[in-house]
This record gives C-alpha cells, structure tokens and sequence, in this order.
C-alpha cells in the first residue's frame, strides 16, 4: 500500500537496499568484535563513553519505566531520522557513518562480554529481543540516507532524471511507515521485556 504512495520507490528497490545495508552491518559487527577482542583497553573505552551518554539522557535505574521508554523512543527516532538525512549531503554517504559507528559499538561491546567470562549468549539475550526491532530500523534509517544521497550525487553528475525532492518525500513515508512502529516496539521491549529476561540469567 505505501509504495503506492511512493512513485520513487518499489519494495524491490527498498528490499534489495535494506539488505545490502544490513549486510553491511553484519560485517562491521564481526569486525568491531574482532577489534574488541584485540584491543581490550579501546573497547572498554568505548563502553565507558557509551555509559556516559546514557547516564546522561537520564536513563537510570531509578527512573520510571514509562519515562525510560519515553526516552529510548525519542532518542532512538532521532538517531534513526538523522541517520536518514544525512543523505541530503551529495557525495558523502554519510548515513555509512552512523552505520558503521553503531555497528562496531555492537561488536566491542560483545568482546567485552566475551572477554569477562560473561558469555556471548547473555549479551545476545540482552540485545537481541529489542534489537531486533530497533536495528531494523536503523538499518533502514541508513538505507534511505544512502539511496537519498546516491540520488542527489546522480541528479547533479545527470545520470539520473529521479526527482531528488520527490524521492526524499517518499524515503520520509517509508520511515514513518516503517521505522517509527518498529522503534516503538523496541522501546516496549527494552523497557519490559529485557531487563527480565537479563535477571533470570545474571
């Protein structure tokens, strides 16, 4: 239905970019693990800057899980919505930044549990129920930013007649179509769901 609304666009187009992407992720997680591995001190570093911008979105313990939610959603929309419009520089693929910086985080992060005896399964089961919802989204975030600057950067070497705007709006629909539901759902589950799901095997 939304692609109907969509003239730029075709779910062939928005799939095949959406898994090229998330492949491209994948791969970035397996090398900032093996980064993490290697390189301990860097990784720890990482977590401890990671901690400190949480701490400082206020997501605390003693915080209400309806405020926690609250925030988790509206930070993860914003991160995904610039993550997107960073694709309206031409030339510079921007959005592979946020990609990749997310992806790397992802995999120090695992190393880290690996390498205090933790375990990868603990880290996968404190991730994965949300992530599966919120990296989707992110990934798609990404795939629109990079499909958005790959038009402009044609539109201006004219090897392509898409209409930037016009496709712009469309990536527009198909994130609120798309990612807003599937970080909303992240958030539930990162609220309610993880936080039990870690105290039954921590």
């Amino acid at each position: 239905m939304i692609f109907e609304l969509c003239p730029t666009l075709s779910r062939d187009l928005i799939k095949r970019e959406f898994l090229n992407t998330a492949a491209a992720f994948g791969v970035l997680v397996l090398l900032g693990f093996a980064a993490g591995m290697l390189f301990p001190d860097m990784a720890q570093q990482i977590l401890q800057n990671f901690a400190a911008q949480i701490e400082q979105l206020g997501l605390t313990d003693d915080v209400p899980q309806s405020q926690m939610m609250a925030t988790l959603f509206f930070n993860n929309i914003t991160a995904s919505l610039l993550s997107m419009l960073y694709g309206l520089i031409p030339f510079l693929p921007l959005s592979a930044l946020a990609l990749g910086t997310n992806a790397l985080m992802l995999g120090a992060f695992a190393a880290i549990y690996q390498q205090q005896g933790i375990g990868l399964g603990v880290y996968v089961l404190g991730v994965l129920p949300h992530g599966i919802f919120e990296l989707s989204a992110l990934i798609l975030s990404c795939a629109l930013g990079l499909l958005i600057c790959r038009t402009g950067t044609e539109r201006i070497l004219k090897k392509s007649d898409t209409p930037f705007f016009r496709r712009v709006l469309d990536c527009i629909r198909v994130f609120l179509t798309f990612s807003v539901p599937l970080l909303l759902v992240a958030a539930l589950i990162e609220t309610y769901v993880t936080p039990a799901l870690l105290n039954l095997v921590l």
